[in-house]
């Protein structure tokens, strides 16, 4: 938030407010051409989220409600906007929806990677605040680890060592 105080107090809130709906109407022609790819709304819902404030009454958080549930029906074991959906519910102050939200994920969302990731959040959403830049920390190695998979890297060893930090 400092930082976009920063920014704005530099641009002004009038070109911030312009320069986001820009943004959102990019990340919606983005999204309408790439209907299938998911992420593209995880990102437009971060933003949304991140900047709720700029936005009049409660409309940043009820579109990243709306692009998220799109994004789930273009891939329902899509992890990360199923992290999205729960921490949206975490701003929102429907802590215990949140939780629900990650532990039904649980019993659906099957590769590996994507498992731990879901675990992961689970434990940031009960871990005390000083144990969440850890577990930033450990998210960030299993991310990398489909990069590996993907450059067909043998990976299962990371995993394990991973699996043993959590």
């Amino acid at each position: 938030a400092l930082e976009d105080a920063s920014f704005i107090s530099k641009v002004g809130e009038n070109f911030y407010r312009k320069l986001l709906n820009q943004t959102m109407q990019r990340f919606d022609a983005l999204r309408a051409l790439n209907a299938n790819d998911p992420g593209i709304g995880v990102r437009q819902a971060r933003i949304l989220i991140k900047h709720h404030l700029a936005f009049e009454g409660d409309y940043a958080y009820k579109r990243a409600h709306q692009i998220l549930n799109e994004s789930l029906k273009a891939n329902p074991y899509h992890v990360d906007s199923i992290i999205a959906l729960s921490r949206l519910q975490q701003a929102e102050g429907q802590s215990a929806e949140a939780l629900q939200t990650i532990k039904r994920a649980r019993r659906y969302v099957l590769a590996r990677r994507d498992s731990q990731l879901i675990h992961i959040e689970l434990l940031r959403q009960l871990a005390p605040p000083q144990v969440v830049a850890e577990l930033d920390s450990i998210e960030k190695e299993f991310r990398n680890l489909r990069l590996s998979s993907e450059t067909a890297m043998d990976s299962q060893r990371n995993f394990s060592e991973l699996d043993i930090k959590l």
